[in-house]
């Protein structure tokens, strides 16, 4: 039986990015794919290392995402024109068939590099069980008015 699980992807930093303004720094973000799955990470403003601390997860089972592999895409967000690729990289996720965690600090977006970690947790099977969930909200504070 495959096990379903989520990988997880904790992108931590961009080291020696592009410059792609025109104040020689860029303002960039990166796009994490596996498969049809896409998730962004925030931009971060006028700098070519950008520190992002976000973690991004994908479903599905592990001989999926590992067919698929991780592409990272990092970009250059422009307010007024079509954003500046700055790079990208292919990720094979074939180590975690073998083990549950791997990092990786020195894949190359050319220039620079995007430090990163990736790791795999299986979902017990109790949990994807169908159910009902029912939530009893008590009470709102602070609420905008409408």
């Amino acid at each position: 039986m495959r096990q379903s699980g989520v990988l997880k992807v904790h992108l931590q930093k961009g080291i020696g990015l592009k410059a792609a303004d025109l104040n020689g720094k860029s303002d960039p973000y990166v796009q994490v794919n596996v498969g049809a799955q896409r998730k962004q990470s925030k931009v971060v403003e006028k700098t070519l290392d950008p520190v992002w601390n976000e973690e991004f997860e994908f479903e599905g089972t592990l001989q999926e995402l590992v067919a698929y592999g991780l592409h990272l895409k990092v970009f250059d967000k422009d307010r007024f024109t079509k954003d500046d690729p700055l790079g990208e990289v292919q990720v094979n996720l074939e180590p975690l068939l073998h083990r549950d965690a791997q990092e990786l600090s020195e894949a190359r977006p050319a220039p620079g590099s995007l430090g990163f970690s990736v790791t795999w947790a299986m979902v017990p099977a109790r949990l994807l069980e169908s159910g009902t969930l029912r939530v009893h909200l008590q009470q709102g504070t602070g609420l905008k008015a409408a």
